[in-house]
């Protein structure tokens, strides 16, 4: 059986309440990303969208978004949904009929964990 485990890339890029979106956008654009976990020590506690970028750029300049820290942001993405790293592929798909990406607890410490996304399904057909 193919588990979460064996689909999972790692390591997971997280951003902090701290991380500034300019710093979330270097990350995004250069990875091709649309969305980044948040991570608060050791727990899992938002994201960051490519969407909730663009409705902060609705309300301020660039030069002065690109300050803010995710933190300060209005608006927050609910966290990623976690499994464990021995689901099946086929749970982890049925996730991703309504999820972008999941992350993947290996583990005690986020640093450990992996992430899928439904990229990494599509990519099984190259």
């Amino acid at each position: 059986m193919t588990t979460a485990a064996d689909i999972m890339h790692r390591p997971v890029d997280w951003v902090t309440q701290v991380s500034t979106l300019r710093q979330v956008a270097n990350v995004m654009i250069a990875k091709a990303y649309s969305q980044m976990p948040v991570r608060d020590g050791e727990e899992n506690v938002g994201r960051v969208t490519d969407g909730i970028i663009c409705l902060v750029l609705e309300e301020k300049p660039p030069n002065v978004a690109a300050k803010l820290t995710v933190g300060e942001l209005p608006k927050s993405a609910r966290p990623f949904e976690v499994v464990d790293a021995k689901v099946s592929d086929k749970a982890v798909l049925k996730i991703l009929e309504h999820e972008q990406a999941l992350l993947v607890r290996v583990g005690k410490f986020l640093r450990d964990w992996g992430i899928i996304t439904r990229a990494d399904f599509v990519r099984q057909l190259l």
